[in-house]
């Protein structure tokens, strides 16, 4: 999809894989009618207006190339908030009053509580120069994909992600470059995690006392 079509609000689209989507409207987005309701998803992109989908997932994707590429929109959209109203908060105080909700996800902190555990960029270095389609950054030392990074692959990942239909033709060849990079997020291979436990702080929030279950 994408190119700017001029959805009417209520207009449904139906995929094979992750259900059927209705569009919102231009600031609600679109939303996943079997899983959320019109006033949950209003709720949602109200306290987190990164999460507004813009674009529905192509009729064929899979879940987890879905899940991904929204992860990654909606980090390019944090992106553009905090610098639309953080930086002039921070610099000059003196700019028009952010939203609250904004002035609130701007504030959240987190910091690592535990060792850290960090596979490296530079693993396996001088198989990452002689066979870039089996060793990449961030595997473990001896450790190949799964699936090679051929061309071919990355072009699927991307097709499958929604890079050319949900993203702007000068953000295509940026998202690209993440998969290639990052492909051990997308060679089919299950694995643990290796990073940092954070944790989160929320000033002014009042804690849920309240079991998570």
């Amino acid at each position: 999809m994408g190119g700017g079509e001029p959805w009417e609000k209520g207009y449904t689209w139906p995929t094979h894989h992750l259900g059927e989507w209705v569009f919102a409207g231009p600031a609600l987005g679109w939303y996943r009618r079997d899983t959320t309701s019109l006033s949950e998803h209003r709720k949602l992109v109200a306290q987190e207006p990164e999460m507004v989908i813009d674009d529905p997932p192509c009729t064929d994707t899979t879940p987890s190339r879905w899940y991904m590429a929204r992860a990654m929109r909606a980090v390019e959209k944090r992106g553009r908030l905090k610098e639309t109203w953080g930086m002039p908060q921070e610099d000059s105080r003196a700019a028009q009053p952010m939203s609250r909700r904004v002035e609130e996800w701007a504030e959240r902190r987190m910091r690592n509580v535990a060792d850290t555990y960090i596979t490296k960029v530079d693993s396996n270095a001088s198989l990452q120069k002689s066979d870039p389609e089996h060793y990449g950054p961030y595997l473990e030392e001896g450790e190949s994909y799964q699936t090679p990074r051929t061309a071919e692959n990355v072009e699927k990942a991307c097709k499958e992600m929604g890079v050319y239909t949900m993203m702007d033709d000068s953000e295509q060849e940026f998202f690209r470059s993440l998969v290639y990079r990052h492909w051990r997020l997308f060679d089919d291979k299950l694995r643990s995690v290796h990073g940092v436990e954070l944790s989160f702080d929320f000033p002014g929030v009042k804690p849920i006392a309240m079991h998570p279950h």
